[in-house]
């Protein structure tokens, strides 16, 4: 029995993405019957924050992305000794350390994700897709002031890659863009499947590096950022006639979606990027949302479903999770990674036949309401988290 969860707030989020997470979980898990507090800790004065949990303790607490260990290996779970529930949001790879707690229980979005945590002999995972708000809607109507939206941060993946020469041995360099390129071009096949495939193609052959003298977690952070960056680069740049409005930061490098664009793509306008909370209203207002992500095999991401919710025509690179639950031209729209040279053409379609636009928005809506708002992902959890917490205890 699930006596209380304490929902930590991030200290960070880009976009604050998490923090809106956080407050919908919560106010998802108190509407289902769960008892939950949500604290917040000052770096400058956690005693507060410490305060309340030592003084009446949860069952259990929960984060979005989880709480890594300090600078000693050290689990904030394991020192007060209850169990912690890390609901990620980015890819598994980033959170390898968790597995090193017995506390840890782990939520993933992607179903793969769950398999490369059973992988690692962790067995306290969780399937728990994003979600959206149960009263997140908008007009259905045809007054939009966007034609096609992009809600993305640029990553220079041309840059990443050009660096790989330099930091890395020649044979990890050709596994790595042989992996992206399977990853971007094949349904279906996780970009750490596609890595250790290529890396045992790059050991057969002479010269080839040993597998032992790799830092698998570096290189496949670097793997990640190269697909989602290219990725979305290829997905707009593959638009040459309807107007394309993207919001996005710069990379790292600080090179922008402006400069990376130029001028060959005038259909194509640029802003500044948007907290979350804007970002629904500019999905409100778009008649085409689009989603890319690669890295995603059998799972689904936020701005899906707030897309469609906000009655957007979410257009979507496709896994098998998303055809379980969705059906092409009915209810949302697929494209293939395979065929971008395809995507112009359906994007023109779909905004010259306003009708068909409205009734896949119009299903897909529904679909979503009654499956992935976040009241649906908390009685799931809750179901879920029991047995998990029982054994823990």
């Amino acid at each position: 029995m699930i006596e209380r969860i304490d929902l930590f707030m991030p200290v960070r989020s880009r976009y604050d993405v998490l923090h809106h997470f956080t407050i919908k979980l919560c106010e998802a898990l108190i509407r289902s019957g769960a008892k939950c507090r949500l604290l917040a800790a000052e770096r400058e004065n956690p005693k507060p924050f410490l305060d309340e949990i030592f003084s009446n303790p949860p069952t259990c607490t929960l984060s979005f992305n989880g709480l890594l260990p300090d600078e000693e290996g050290n689990f904030f779970c394991d020192m007060i000794n209850i169990p912690h529930v890390a609901c990620l949001v980015d890819t598994p790879n980033q959170f390898i350390t968790l597995t090193r707690s017995p506390l840890s229980i782990i939520t993933c979005s992607d179903k793969a994700g769950c398999d490369f945590f059973r992988g690692l002999n962790h067995q306290n995972v969780i399937f728990m897709p994003h979600g959206v708000d149960k009263n997140l809607a908008g007009p259905i109507e045809n007054n939009r002031s966007y034609d096609v939206t992009l809600l993305a941060s640029f990553i220079d993946y041309e840059h990443l890659s050009k660096s790989w020469a330099s930091r890395f041995p020649p044979s990890v360099c050709n596994a790595l863009n042989e992996a992206a390129e399977h990853t971007l071009l094949t349904p279906n096949i996780t970009y750490y499947q596609a890595f250790v495939e290529a890396i045992n193609r790059q050991v057969t052959k002479p010269g080839g590096i040993h597998p032992k003298d790799l830092d698998f977690i570096e290189l496949l952070d670097e793997l990640v950022m190269y697909i989602k960056g290219k990725g979305r680069a290829d997905l707009v740049t593959s638009i040459k006639d309807a107007n394309v409005t993207i919001f996005g930061s710069t990379s790292e490098g600080d090179r922008s979606w402006k400069d990376f664009l130029g001028s060959k793509h005038p259909n194509i306008t640029t802003c500044d990027p948007i907290p979350h909370d804007q970002a629904i209203e500019v999905m409100k207002k778009s008649k085409i949302v689009l989603n890319n992500t690669p890295w995603v095999t059998h799972g689904a991401h936020e701005r899906l479903f707030n897309g469609i919710a906000c009655g957007a025509l979410t257009l979507t690179d496709q896994n098998d999770y998303l055809s379980e639950t969705f059906t092409n031209e009915n209810n949302i729209a697929f494209y293939k990674k395979s065929s971008l040279n395809e995507l112009n053409a359906l994007v023109n379609t779909y905004l010259s036949d306003e009708q068909k636009r409205l009734s896949v928005v119009e299903k897909g809506r529904e679909v979503v309401m009654r499956h992935h708002t976040w009241d649906h992902r908390a009685k799931q959890l809750i179901l879920e988290l029991e047995p998990i917490l029982k054994h823990l205890s």
